[in-house]
């Protein structure tokens, strides 16, 4: 009996991007065209992959198992420079926020102006000099958000000593 993509059906896909690296997954869903969505392992968006459209066992490859599909994890989180697709300088996760303000995730204003001067480089600003008076010392927890929204995570205001705050440094454009 051939496989079927179906919700639950493991997978390994291939391509992800510019990386040919094979990527395991599952398909969570079938679209109203019945083409599979598919959440790669460790990733929250699912991708929308037409088995049909790609040349046959080249990139996306049904295996025999199926299982449950995992919730998606929601609430607050750990943030790392993976999970949050941020750019890291010196083990510091840098984040620019809806393209008017950075973060650097630390307790050290040193390492925060080196890390966010760095980012600033790397990204063309006009002028690169961070300084200890422009930033802006803040506790914040991150929150994942549902699929469907408009972010895929967000920041909210925290305590030192909250569960999951961490410190960081804003700078506002």
């Amino acid at each position: 009996m051939p496989i079927t993509a179906e919700p639950g059906r493991r997978v390994i896909f291939i391509g992800y991007g510019s990386d040919p690296t094979p990527r395991p997954g599952i398909i969570t869903a079938l679209d109203t065209d019945g083409i599979p969505l598919i959440r790669l392992d460790g990733h929250r968006c699912n991708l929308r992959i037409n088995p049909n459209r790609l040349p046959p066992n080249k990139h996306l490859h049904l295996l025999n198992h199926t299982g449950p599909v995992p919730a998606l994890p929601m609430g607050r989180f750990t943030p790392t420079a993976h999970n949050l697709k941020a750019n890291e300088y010196d083990g510091i996760p840098v984040i620019e926020l809806d393209g008017d303000q950075v973060i650097a995730i630390t307790d050290d204003i040193n390492r925060a102006i080196h890390a966010i001067t760095h980012y600033g480089n790397d990204h063309d600003w006009a002028h690169t000099n961070i300084t200890a008076d422009r930033l802006r010392s803040e506790w914040v927890a991150f929150e994942w958000q549902p699929e469907d929204a408009e972010c895929e995570w967000l920041t909210i205001d925290a305590e030192p000593g909250d569960d999951m705050a961490v410190h960081t440094y804003r700078l506002p454009y």
